[in-house]
């Protein structure tokens, strides 16, 4: 039962009111706060330890996506009810063998909590650009193209006259991600994945690259760098040593969608504020576990 009510609600979203309204439909009483203990009791018990193992093990791969999302909390020692505190998420590689997803709640967005989390990792790191993941030491570090992109979607669409810097950095992108779409393809026979993905960027993601490089460093001299675009164009040169990186290495992910969509399950209704400052510290472990059993496609009811 313990399991069911944990894989509910942080693989299925479903928030424990809507249990106890589920459970008491079939004239089962059983309240949120019971609910609740069943999750924080195992998590203090016995997850604690489980949460480190996977941290061992996702320490171990080659390749870590690394993401943070604001979370509220209530009853806060030093902060206001309507302050934002941070859960920071990490998961191994998409195709990775062994696939770890760990969720760990911070009060803050600063560089020690990274820095603490993935010290000693020697690894490749997706992130987007935020200062703090580029202060870990030792690793390689990749930037998410799909979060450049975004910025240029952002000044094409908000503007009342399209705008056609925004649009010809979207093709860019287009193109960028087609070459993506034929890496994932059907592999040639004889071929492996990665050797594959490598020879095909190199082929057409690294010219492409090229020349959007020069394309931005013109237009950087031509648009208001406070306009939606200036800010777009900005970004993608400073974060480009990271963002063309991915081309060297065929295992290396394009962007960091795989984990920002995980990032985005913090909804207000399956995830609504913690109550106290213990709630999230304890459940990050109990989240944890759930996700990254359900990336194993073991059923928690075996």
């Amino acid at each position: 039962m313990i399991a069911t009510v944990m894989t509910a609600k942080y693989a299925d979203g479903t928030p424990l009111y809507r249990m106890e309204d589920a459970l008491g439909r079939s004239n089962i009483a059983v309240s949120r706060g019971t609910l609740a203990h069943w999750i924080i009791r195992p998590a203090e018990l016995h997850l604690s330890r489980l949460y480190e193992a996977l941290r061992g093990t996702l320490l171990a791969q080659s390749l870590i996506h690394g993401d943070e999302t604001t979370v509220q909390v209530l009853k806060e020692d030093g902060k206001t009810a309507q302050s934002k505190s941070y859960m920071w998420v990490y998961r191994s590689a998409e195709a990775c063998a062994e696939p770890v997803v760990l969720f760990e709640y911070q009060p803050g967005r600063g560089q020690q909590y990274p820095q603490a989390f993935l010290k000693g990792y020697a690894g490749t790191l997706m992130t987007d650009g935020y200062s703090a993941w580029r202060t870990l030491e030792g690793v390689t570090h990749l930037g998410c193209l799909a979060h450049a992109r975004r910025a240029f979607d952002e000044a094409y669409k908000v503007l009342k006259k399209p705008d056609g810097r925004a649009r010809k950095a979207l093709e860019y992108f287009k193109a960028l991600y087609q070459v993506e779409t034929l890496a994932r393809g059907k592999l040639p026979e004889g071929q492996i994945r990665a050797d594959y993905t490598y020879r095909l960027r190199q082929t057409h993601s690294l010219p492409l690259l090229e020349a959007f490089k020069i394309w931005l460093d013109e237009q950087a001299a031509q648009v208001l760098p406070e306009s939606l675009t200036g800010k777009a164009i900005s970004y993608t040169r400073n974060q480009w040593e990271y963002l063309r990186r991915y081309v060297e290495d065929g295992h290396a992910p394009i962007d960091n969608n795989v984990l920002e969509r995980l990032s985005k399950c913090f909804s207000k209704r399956s995830y609504p504020r913690y109550g106290i400052m213990q709630g999230p510290e304890r459940l990050h472990a109990a989240r944890s576990a759930s996700t990254s059993v359900v990336r194993h496609a073991i059923s928690c009811d075996c």
